[in-house]
């Protein structure tokens, strides 16, 4: 029995391993780094050569180029291309692992919120509630803030959609709402807010001093990973080193049958030519696809639903835990009324300190 759930296991997997090869991501797959037009120059001038070949049989000496162009060409070609395609590939890498630092660091946060400690008197209990209850929209505000940063206001594609999207006015108190409409940079504005959420909790005895430290530490991580994720969406690969890059990818297979005149019959020049071309191209292809992460193409990071992952876990916390859940008549956070009391609490405390420093 044992051996047969081992064989029955053994082939199952090893059948997985071979429907890969015709599936989504197999050879007969339709979606393919295919670029038609630059595509269709390379085949072209492969059918031209192969047709005058086929045509002038005796002339046809004249168009054949020394192949040695080529062989010198084709070291610096590779190595463009290589040092293209890594780079490329290692940007659509680390984006990735930035995001899901980002949601990491968001949700700690988060965690380290919900599991504040609770003043001893009534009120400030309630005001406690309402910073931790504060500094969770806050944080559920700024990852929407961000998806709508990277995405440029592009359309999402149908597969990286999420039904459950908030935008960030949405997850916030009214007065943080016209706030973060009203501010000149929203991202900046939300952090902002959020560093000082924390440091009038830490005030009100809603964090320990350790416990806001960590959570200072975390909010600078968040920035260091927003700036690098933001210059990822925004900067490009530097123009010249593409446009020198494409026009010896484009030379080289466009100019490449005619080395193959009189080595070749003419029918089987535009299939070397064809795949050529479609293996040059096909790596800047990928390479254009994985330097720019996001987007709406269908590879491209999922953006909204990676960062929506952690923003329902965000809400999730906020609803369930004792010491950021608001009553029904607490809903519509008060902040100004909650920053008098904390102005308030600074202003007892100093009176305090100037008192006992009379006294002594």
């Amino acid at each position: 029995g044992v051996s047969a759930w081992a064989a029955g296991k053994f082939l199952v997997h090893e059948h997985e391993h071979e429907t890969v090869w015709f599936g989504e991501r197999g050879v007969l797959s339709t979606e393919r780094a295919f670029a038609t037009l630059p595509m269709a120059a390379c085949v072209g001038s492969s059918l031209v050569v192969a047709g005058l070949a086929y045509r002038f049989p005796k002339s046809s000496a004249h168009l054949r180029l020394n192949p040695t162009i080529h062989s010198i060409v084709a070291l610096p070609l590779g190595i463009v291309l290589g040092f293209r395609f890594n780079n490329c590939y290692e940007r659509w890498r680390q984006s990735r692992l930035d995001l899901q630092d980002l949601g990491s660091q968001c949700l700690s946060i988060a965690i380290q919120t919900a599991n504040n400690t609770l003043p001893t008197s009534a009120q400030d209990s309630v005001v406690a509630n309402m910073y931790a209850s504060r500094t969770l929209s806050l944080t559920d505000a700024f990852l929407a803030l961000v998806e709508k940063e990277y995405m440029k206001e592009e359309d999402l594609h149908p597969l990286h959609q999420s039904i459950d999207w908030k935008q960030a006015t949405d997850v916030v108190s009214p007065h943080d709402a016209m706030q973060l409409t009203n501010a000149e940079d929203p991202i900046l504005w939300c952090l902002d807010a959020l560093v000082s959420s924390i440091r009038n909790g830490e005030l009100m005895g809603v964090y320990s001093g350790d416990l806001a430290a960590q959570m200072y530490a975390t909010c600078t991580e968040i920035v260091g990973t927003h700036r690098h994720l933001k210059m990822v969406a925004e900067e490009k690969t530097p123009a010249p080193f593409v446009v020198h890059t494409r026009t010896m990818i484009l030379g080289f297979c466009s100019t490449f049958p005619f080395t193959l005149v009189g080595k070749m019959s003419p029918t089987a020049i535009p299939i070397a030519g064809a795949l050529l071309s479609f293996s040059l191209l096909g790596i800047e292809y990928c390479s254009r696809e994985m330097a720019e992460p996001f987007g709406s193409d269908k590879n491209d990071h999922a953006l909204q639903a990676i960062l929506d992952e952690v923003r329902g876990q965000i809400r999730w916390l906020r609803e369930s835990s004792p010491r950021a859940r608001l009553l029904p008549e607490e809903k519509d956070i008060d902040v100004v009324a909650m920053e008098a009391i904390v102005e308030e609490r600074i202003r007892c405390m100093a009176q305090r300190s100037s008192s006992a420093s009379m006294s002594s």
